[in-house]
């Protein structure tokens, strides 16, 4: 047998870096004394629930939080240390009632007190995709007993378990506390003994049904082609996961950063299993194993900042007193953060240079990003030194744009796109802007001239490329300093950020550039409102003091020990500029007035349509038009005059005039410019327009990975039953066949296994199961019904209730319905007092977990029940009802109504079908309901058989048994099981002499002639028709327009319809039905 290699989940295991002692100075080291007599008292007294068994110092960890959090506890209040509920922003709230562990917001003590902790769920894994698993496969479970109860049951709680004991003992529930246990000893060391058991659960790469596989060997071997994975399962809703299926979008291990230079395995346990969100962190333990990077000094002292305005004496004590940590950096521990940071302030306002909101996630699973939108810069200090009375002005020359420029623009293109005289030559256009502040204009671009007036920069950011003004162009005297921020580069980040004037959508460069435009008067200068910053983006290698800092440039600045990269994104819909395009300067020895104009002229190459008339889209590789001009200069003579190849045939004297006049572009040779290729071909009307920016593109969503999955529950049976498949020669599991002379195999139905002689679902508790329930009503009429069809409706909605009564399903759908009445139905006809017979035939499936042998015995005794419906007695009285009892009972034609429902209608039976569509619910099998499900049964193989063709009965050769369709069940193409009781009768009907053997009547020479007889009729009935079609509609009707070849269907014409339609459908009805009735006889006539 193929050897199975199994991978165990067990305990996530986080191997500690190597050991160091933190280099902190002796300065930062508190007196611990107080410290240690604190924590003391809160473990003292800490509920007697907690267990001794963890290998947890809780000092430790209380320690820890504290420095980082201050005191927050449920237990111990101690008034001896200050208060830091004011700063709530700085660790996240907490909640001390016990019901807390399912919020994730319990506080640090309690949780310890519920002794719960973080468990994975999975057993066996084959799943070759885990990051796109959907499942969660950790919960918050009590694993630990508390001291002093029994030791046995302490043991089979806390004790470690192999595979198979873990299937047996599965988590459980309680139905009254909530808690979930990591099993049911767990649960009974609390005496919670009201309790709901977990289920065996799978989910698989590719669909399979585990329903009916009757060992576990072939689930195990099925699940490896499949590649699933087996845990246990439960629909609870008051279950909580740990989330650890959000891996990368938080960090829930230590050490990550690589910062942590002391190992704990008290800090490395808390961080696993303690569940309160701080940030991108599990909890505040996967911060404090996170830490910043220290660096020195650390502010140690009360007021240093000078920002406390409220001193308090225990808060002076307290930062003094308490140790040393590197998560509250740049202060020593909370409380000297507290006693240097103002009173009032939110975490919005706790920056004294700006107000920022912030938002911090996990990039590629170990890089720590931040996200910082700073809404208004508040430290108004350094516009005091940009006043500069002696600083005269450094104005950016545009000598370098000279006239030949545009001239040699006006060459290239042919268009006119500027707002100033440029020469006599131009022939100027509309469609460019000469607005102040075009250049972020979306619907007009800027003339030519207009973009070299003003100077602008393309900056990069993480969304695209986006122009900004970048000079002081309008400013004048008295702005020295304020020119020198604004075009050099400034050793403070915060300044250094591009702005975004939200009055006008106007995007600068920094703060600087937008102040230079804004005032006239530098002695009123002030930070504007609508200046906006764009959101900085820091992707570092450890973790920020986010919570800490007070002041936004310190902390940008500590970017550098943190070994952040830094970018932008605009925070609206800024204006695009020139991409990175392979070509961004010119070819050497170009003309000095183009490299110059290539090198500043930011405008995307789609704002100017220069490509309608070069008929190139290679120019879309240059940042702009002047890029593409200087580098593709071209050697050889030049046509500089007009109809030189005498294709011209439209004279224009103005375009001859460019022609001769104006500078010569090598791009177009061998014309000497565009004007003089226009005048040496064929006539064409150019498009000399402006396209506009494209605007804001939208994200592309992606589409998530989905899994075909299969969720099912596996339960073992207490006690040592024997489920090995290979027995011995007429065990216990066996029978001796006198017939045969051999021992048979006791065996049970597909999905079952034999134990202690019962036949036990091999998985009893499931999900998407579905069955056939099949069976005969018989009712006796006490009145009349007088509309036969409404009844059929009321029956129909009777047994549904009652199979939802009894039946025991979570969730059940019904896919299909058949009910079919031995009397005929029609509007004008009543039933009449007497006897009547309904066959019903229902598929139902269950897509929440279920009691599997439940189910299937409550749905087998309901096939024997009776019940009552009750009807009105009269159209006349229908207030007053009459009831008729319902008998149910075995109908061998039930099972077979979606096959012979339609022959039935025909014969004018009353009958009413339902038929819904669930999704995927026919990929499962749905087994009949009968007492095949649970008896021991003997397979019969196929000599031992005679079955009829439709395999609705079978005859047993030995003793001419007849068996009906519900006393077995096909195996394979010919094998048959029975219950081990009918067996038995089989057996002693053996031994009498005689035994008569079935033989099928059988006419060869019949068969061939039958043959013939269906093949005539299965082509020449066809044939008739469609000939008597084109007959008719080529001889008959005068019009032609109808049938074959015409515009109009035969269906059209009332004759063509009559004698092509609707009379051979009826005849084709008829002789079916006919057939039908016929074969069924056939069918049931047997030989003995």
């Amino acid at each position: 047998m193929r050897s199975i290699r199994l991978r165990i989940i067990g305990k996530p295991r986080i191997h500690p870096p190597p050991l160091k002692q933190p280099n902190i100075p002796k300065k930062m080291v508190g007196i611990r004394s107080t410290m240690h007599l604190l924590y003391v008292l809160i473990v003292a007294v800490l509920p007697v629930l907690v267990s001794s068994n963890r290998n947890i110092n809780i000092s430790t960890l209380l320690d820890a939080y504290t420095l980082t959090c201050g005191q927050r506890f449920c237990y111990n209040h101690n008034n001896n240390l200050p208060d830091t509920s004011r700063y709530n922003y700085l660790c996240p709230y907490c909640s001390c009632d016990p019901k807390c562990f399912y919020y994730g917001d319990c506080c640090f003590d309690m949780f310890l007190s519920l002794n719960v902790e973080c468990t994975n769920v999975t057993i066996i894994s084959y799943f070759e995709q885990e990051s796109l698993s959907i499942l969660e496969d950790f919960f918050i479970m009590r694993t630990y007993c508390p001291d002093g109860v029994d030791i046995d049951i302490k043991n089979q709680c806390e004790g470690s378990k192999n595979v198979t004991e873990q299937i047996q003992n599965l988590p459980v529930t309680s139905k009254e506390t909530r808690f979930t246990y990591k099993n049911k000893f767990c649960a009974e060391c609390y005496n919670d003994l009201n309790i709901e058991n977990w289920s065996f659960g799978s989910i698989c790469e590719d669909f399979i049904d585990f329903n009916f596989m009757s060992s576990f060997d072939e689930i195990i071997q099925n699940a490896i082609i499949k590649k699933c994975k087996f845990g246990s399962f439960s629909k609870n809703a008051y279950v909580r996961g740990c989330d650890k299926n959000r891996n990368t979008d938080i960090i829930s291990t230590c050490n990550v950063s690589g910062t942590w230079e002391t190992y704990d395995p008290s800090i490395e346990w808390a961080c696993v299993n303690y569940e309160n969100f701080y940030g991108m962190f599990r909890n505040i333990f996967c911060y404090i194993c996170n830490p910043p990077v220290f660096q020195e000094p650390a502010i140690s002292q009360c007021n240093e900042t000078g920002l406390w305005e409220t001193p308090d004496t225990k808060m002076t004590k307290a930062c003094w007193d308490f140790g040393f940590t590197s998560t509250t950096y740049p202060f020593k521990n909370v409380f000297c953060y507290i006693c240097n940071v103002p009173l009032d302030k939110t975490r919005y306002e706790r920056s004294k240079d700006a107000y920022m909101h912030s938002a911090q996630s996990v990039y590629k699973e170990r890089y720590f990003k931040y996200r910082l939108q700073i809404d208004y810069i508040l430290d108004e200090t350094f516009l005091s030194g940009l006043y500069d009375d002696n600083n005269i002005l450094d104005k950016k020359e545009d000598t370098n744009v000279k006239e030949d420029i545009y001239l040699q623009y006006y060459a290239m293109t042919g268009n006119g796109h500027f707002c100033t005289n440029v020469s006599s030559l131009v022939e100027f256009d509309i469609s460019c802007s000469c607005d102040e502040f075009c250049h972020f204009d979306k619907t007009i671009p800027c003339c030519i001239d207009k973009v070299f007036k003003q100077s602008t920069q393309c900056i990069s950011s993480s969304n695209n490329n986006f122009l900004v003004y970048d000079w002081c162009e309008t400013a004048g005297n008295g702005f020295g300093g304020l020119y020198d921020k604004c075009v050099g580069k400034n050793n403070n980040l915060l300044y250094d950020l591009p702005v975004t004037d939200y009055n006008t959508n106007v995007d600068y460069k920094n703060i600087f550039c937008g102040l230079c435009r804004y005032f006239k008067d530098p002695s009123e200068m002030f930070i504007p409102y609508q200046f906006y910053p764009w959101t900085v983006f820091l992707v570092c290698e450890t973790s920020l003091p986010l919570a800490y800092h007070v002041s936004l440039s310190d902390l940008l600045d500590y970017r550098h020990e943190s070994r952040c990269t830094v970018s932008y994104e605009h925070r609206n819909c800024g204006k695009w500029c020139s991409k990175n395009q392979p070509i961004t300067s010119c070819s050497s020895g170009a003309n000095s007035s183009l490299e110059y104009a290539c090198q500043n002229y930011n405008v995307p190459p789609y704002e100017v349509e220069y490509y309608n008339k070069m008929n190139n889209s290679f120019l879309q590789n240059y940042p702009n038009i002047f890029c593409a001009m200087c580098n593709n200069t071209k050697t050889g003579l030049s046509i500089g005059s007009c109809n030189v190849t005498g294709d011209w045939d439209k004279y224009n004297e103005q375009i001859e005039q460019k022609c001769l006049l104006l500078p010569h572009v090598d791009y177009h040779k061998p014309f000497k410019n565009i004007f003089c290729k226009i005048c040496n071909v064929k006539f064409r009307q150019y498009d000399v327009g402006l396209t506009n920016d494209p605007g804001c593109l939208p994200g592309v969503i992606e589409n998530e990975v989905t899994h075909v999955r299969s969720l099912f529950s596996l339960f073992l049976y207490d006690g040592s039953a024997d489920l090995d498949s290979s027995i011995e020669r007429c065990t216990k599991h066996q029978v001796y066949d006198t017939y045969m002379e051999q021992c048979r195999d006791i065996v049970c139905f597909p999905g079952r296994v034999l134990i202690n002689d019962r036949c036990l679902p091999v998985l009893p508790f499931t999900s998407n199961i579905g069955y056939i329930i099949a069976f005969g009503i018989d009712i006796y009429l006490t009145f009349a019904i007088e509309t036969p069809v409404s009844f059929i409706g009321k029956l129909r909605n009777e047994i549904w209730n009652q199979i939802e009564l009894v039946g025991g399903f979570q969730y059940p759908f019904k896919q299909m319905s058949i009910i079919l009445v031995n009397r005929p139905c029609n509007e004008n006809f009543s039933w009449t007092v007497g006897h009547i017979h309904v066959s019903v035939f229902i598929k139902v499936f269950s897509v929440g977990f279920v009691d599997r042998s439940k189910v299937e015995q409550n749905l087998f005794r309901f096939m024997q029940t009776n019940f009552t419906v009750y009807f009105p007695c009269s159209k006349r009285t229908p207030e007053v009802f009459c009831s008729s009892k319902c008998i149910l009972g075995f109908d061998e034609n039930a099972f077979y109504l979606p096959s012979r429902f339609y022959f039935a209608s025909e014969n004018n039976k009353c009958s009413l079908k339902e038929e819904f569509i669930i999704q995927d619910t026919n990929m499962y099998v749905f087994r009949r309901i009968s007492s095949l499900l649970e008896c021991p049964q003997i397979q019969m193989e196929a000599d031992e058989i005679q079955a009829t063709y439709d395999k609705t009965k079978v005859r047993i050769n030995r003793s001419g048994a007849d068996l009906n369709f519900y006393e077995f069940v096909f195996i394979n193409e010919n094998a048959i099981r029975i219950c081990l009781s009918r067996f038995y009768d089989i057996v002693d009907a053996t031994k009498q002499e005689n035994t008569p053997v079935i033989q099928m009547s059988h006419d060869p020479e019949r068969d061939r002639k039958r043959f013939a007889l269906y093949n005539l009729y299965s082509y020449g009935v066809p044939l008739l028709f469609v000939g008597l079609n084109v007959i008719i509609s080529n001889s008959v009707i005068d019009n032609q327009s109808y049938g074959y070849g015409g515009k109009a269907c035969f269906i059209s014409h009332q004759l063509t319809v009559i004698c092509t339609f609707i009379a051979p459908v009826a005849l084709i009805c008829l002789s079916l039905g006919k057939i039908a009735e016929t074969e069924w006889d056939t069918i049931l006539n047997f030989e003995v």
